[in-house]
This record gives C-alpha cells, sequence and structure tokens, in this order.
C-alpha cells in the first residue's frame, strides 16, 4: 500500500510538474507573442523610414539636377537675350546714324541747291539787265541811224556790226549757261564725294570689329594718296624712281 502511495504521489508530482511547465511555457508565450510582434512592427517601421529616406535624398539628387539645369538654361537664356539686345541695340545705332548721315547728305544738298539756284536767279538778272541795256543802246543807235542819212555802204556795216554784237552777247550767254552747267555739276561731285566720305568714316567707326574691311580701307586710302602723290610730280615736271631708270636705260640704249 506504501508503495501504491508513493507510486500515485510520484505520479501526482510529475502531472503537476507538467501541468506547471505547460502553463508558463504558456504565460512565455503569451508575453513572447507580443514583443516579437512589436519587434517585427518596429523593424517595419525602420525598413519603411529607410525607403522614405533614400526616396528623399534621391528626390533631393534630382531637385539638385533640375535646378542645376535651370540655373544654366537661365543663364544660357540670360546671355542670348544681351547678345540679341546689344545687335538690336547696334542696328538701332547704325540705322540712327545712317539716318542722320542721309538727312546731313539731303541738307547739304539743299543748300547746295538753294545756294545754286540763288546764284542762277542772280545770273539771271543780271543778263536780263545786260539785255535791257543792250536792247536801249541798240534802240539809241537805230534813232540815232533814222536820224541821220547813211549811204549804203555805212547802213550795212552798221548792221554787221550790230549783227556782230548780238552775236557776241549770244556766245556770251552759251558761256554763261555752259559755266553755270559746269558748276553745278561740280558742286554735285563734291556734294557726293564729302557723302562718300563721311560714309566711308562712319562705316569704319561702326565696324571696328572688322579688321579686313579696315585693312581694305587703309590700302585703298595708301593707293590713292600714292597715285595723287605721282600726279602731282608728273604736274610738276619731276621724274619718279622708276621713271628715272626707264629714262635712263633709254639714254643708254640711244
Amino acid at each position: 500500500m506504501a508503495e501504491c502511495c508513493r507510486g500515485e504521489r510520484r505520479e501526482m508530482e510529475a502531472e503537476e510538474r507538467r501541468s506547471r511547465a505547460v502553463y508558463i511555457q504558456q504565460q512565455q508565450e503569451k508575453v513572447e507573442l507580443p514583443q516579437m510582434a512589436w519587434e517585427d512592427a518596429f523593424g517595419q517601421l525602420l525598413r519603411q523610414q529607410q525607403q522614405q529616406k533614400q526616396q528623399l535624398l534621391l528626390l533631393l539628387q534630382r531637385s539638385r539636377l533640375l535646378v542645376s539645369r535651370l540655373h544654366a538654361w537661365c543663364c544660357r537664356a540670360r546671355q542670348q537675350l544681351q547678345q540679341q539686345a546689344f545687335a538690336a541695340l547696334l542696328q538701332f545705332s547704325r540705322a540712327v546714324a545712317a539716318a542722320l548721315q542721309r538727312q546731313r547728305a539731303a541738307g547739304l544738298l539743299q543748300r547746295a541747291w538753294r545756294r545754286h539756284q540763288q546764284r542762277e536767279q542772280r545770273r539771271r538778272q543780271q543778263q536780263q539787265q545786260q539785255q535791257q541795256r543792250r536792247q536801249q543802246a541798240a534802240s539809241k543807235l537805230a534813232a540815232l541811224c533814222e536820224g541821220f542819212v547813211f549811204p549804203a555802204q555805212q547802213r550795212a556795216l552798221l548792221l554787221l556790226a550790230m549783227q556782230q554784237l548780238q552775236q557776241h552777247a549770244a556766245a556770251r550767254r552759251r558761256l554763261a549757261a555752259a559755266a553755270a552747267t559746269r558748276i553745278a555739276a561740280a558742286w554735285r561731285a563734291y556734294a557726293a564725294r564729302k557723302t562718300f566720305t563721311q560714309q566711308r568714316l562712319l562705316l569704319l567707326l561702326l565696324l571696328p570689329q572688322n579688321e579686313q574691311h579696315r585693312k581694305r580701307m587703309l590700302q585703298l586710302q595708301a593707293c590713292w594718296r600714292g597715285a595723287a602723290a605721282r600726279q602731282r610730280l608728273r604736274r610738276s615736271g619731276l621724274l619718279l624712281p622708276c621713271e628715272k631708270e626707264q629714262h635712263q636705260k633709254a639714254a643708254k640704249i640711244q
């Protein structure tokens, strides 16, 4: 009996230990499961935060790249606008200078034309006065001739003298008209030369960057000055060095 009681007691103790172990395990599971869930949620939150941080860094890099590109585009656009504005200003200044030049040339031509008209008017008045004086003298001479009785030979001589006087007056009128025409042509040529010179100087002033054009103009000016100097020397009777050599060679050959 005692052994049976001990065996039952041991079985009861073992059963109690098993039930206690099961209870402890259940309690541990009840405690550990929320902790594991919290750890999983915390890990998932950390991963989400890292992903958001990476996305923010990528967005920041893209925004910086976009800002740099926008800044470069703004700089290029500003430079292009400045160049266009400078080109427009230069074109406007050239147009204004050309308009002023045309206005000055027109003013010069108008003044020259008015002076020419005034000279022509004075010349016509002088011619009219001379013609009136000649007509008065001819009428006086005719009246005197009518008052006297001349032989036929003297009358023919008087008529011939009057015809010669009329021819001489007509020749003087033709010479005066030709001189006025030459003077007007000379004034027009002078105005054209002056306008061309002013336009050339204006072109040289407005295009300082065109080195080729400036060199060409300087060469042309040097050629013109050399040609003018040679012409002056020839007119004064002097020989140029090349002409002296040719003259010496011709003298030796002769």
